[in-house]
């Protein structure tokens, strides 16, 4: 039995993708094995364990497909003192060399756009390399805008033309 391993990033503003979690991937299972969060993050392993778990069965559901059917989306998970967050996978972009997940993500902080990207091969070539195309901010941020806009689930105009929501 062959075990795939893979990491999920999350891309910053400035460009930089921050690796969250390596999965272990077998024919039949895969276990995801978060990064250290800092102190102050450290009540949100649950919910990023779902997410992350999430995006897996996305991978595993829908392999070439490239528009959602199902609905992604965490329970919504609630902290002290009125915090709470819970996300929605809105779309993925698949590539030969990995994905780009799009989510929204919504906290008692407000809402916020975030892209993870997963370096799961899904077609491998020696000649072609193994390397995933390093998503931009700028234009992933348009893209993200455009798919948004076209989906809306009840988000407002202002809401997506609000470029500081975008990334982390």
């Amino acid at each position: 039995m062959s075990t795939n391993t893979f990491n999920i990033y999350c891309l910053r503003k400035n460009n930089d993708l921050i690796d969250q979690a390596t999965v272990k991937e077998t024919t039949d299972t895969y276990t995801i094995v978060l990064k250290p969060l800092p102190s102050q993050a450290i009540h949100m392993v649950s919910y990023l364990n779902e997410l992350y778990n999430l995006m897996m069965k996305y991978e595993k559901d829908n392999v070439y497909e490239f528009n959602i059917i199902n609905v992604y989306k965490t329970k919504r998970y609630e902290y002290m003192d009125g915090e709470f967050v819970e996300a929605t996978i809105f779309h993925r972009v698949l590539m030969r060399k990995g994905s780009y997940f799009y989510v929204c993500q919504k906290s008692d902080r407000g809402t916020r756009f975030l892209l993870y990207a997963l370096d799961r091969v899904h077609h491998s070539s020696v000649s072609l390399g193994f390397a995933m195309r390093i998503p931009n901010v700028i234009d992933e941020r348009k893209e993200m805008k455009i798919i948004l806009s076209e989906k809306m689930n009840g988000l407002t105009p202002e809401l997506i033309a609000n470029d500081s929501l975008y990334f982390l």
